[in-house]
């Protein structure tokens, strides 16, 4: 979803994958949602696009 606002994405290590994915997994369940969270990624914006989009 913020690859379309310009952010990066990038697959998390498996442990912590695994790890933020029991998270959501339980805040999910906590909320009355199904657990079947999807793999949890990295999204990054550098500095300088972040200004870009966004002003100083």
């Amino acid at each position: 979803m913020l690859a379309e606002l310009g952010f990066e994405t990038h697959d998390l290590p498996p442990q912590h994958a695994a790890r933020l994915r029991a998270w959501a997994n339980l805040l999910r369940r906590a909320y009355g949602n199904p657990p079947d969270a999807p793999a949890p990624q990295l999204s990054i914006l550098s500095r300088q696009d972040f200004l870009k989009l966004y002003g100083d």
